[in-house]
């Protein structure tokens, strides 16, 4: 199966984008991976998500993380309407937490969406309070979702490589 590199462009600035998507079933996205973090909340609709090897169905009100380089792909079951954020990966390292090192899972509770539902209206926001917003959501992933963080061995290896391809 062929798989593209998705090169998204963030900053340190603003660390996450915020996408507000409209799929259906003719629009599938096809699979990929990327350096980012990216966490999806279905506000209406159903997709079947295929995260690393794995297949799920998602339905409105649900959220999801796919990890760093991650291979991951979605088809939508019906007309679906869903928030993506990217979360560049560099400011896990102002938490002293190397991208290649940790793994996220998704929380089950839903009242943890809650201040992720406000990024869109961050366009409204005064710069302070939108950069504000962006490092409480990290420190929240971070203490919340963190379930793995693992010893750099060979992973610098895999990480020079796929910093190469991206590069390209």
């Amino acid at each position: 199966m062929n798989h593209h590199i998705e090169v998204v462009n963030s900053n340190i600035k603003y660390p996450i984008i915020f996408y507000n998507h409209f799929f259906n079933q003719n629009r599938p996205v096809t699979s990929h991976f990327h350096k980012d973090v990216e966490v999806v909340y279905i506000v209406s609709g159903k997709l079947e998500a295929y995260i690393d090897g794995k297949n799920e169905i998602f339905h409105q009100g649900e959220m999801f993380i796919v990890n760093s380089h991650v291979i991951h792909q979605f088809i939508f079951l019906e007309e679906t309407h869903i928030y993506t954020y990217l979360l560049s990966i560099d400011v896990f390292n102002e938490f002293n937490i190397k991208y290649n090192t940790f793994k996220l899972r998704t929380p089950l509770d839903v009242e943890w969406m809650k201040p992720w539902l406000e990024m869109k209206n961050c366009q409204e926001l005064a710069s302070l309070d939108k950069h504000i917003l962006m490092y409480q959501l990290y420190q929240k992933i971070i203490q919340d979702c963190l379930i793995e963080i693992k010893k750099e061995t060979k992973l610098n290896d895999i990480s020079f490589i796929l910093d190469e391809i991206e590069k390209k």
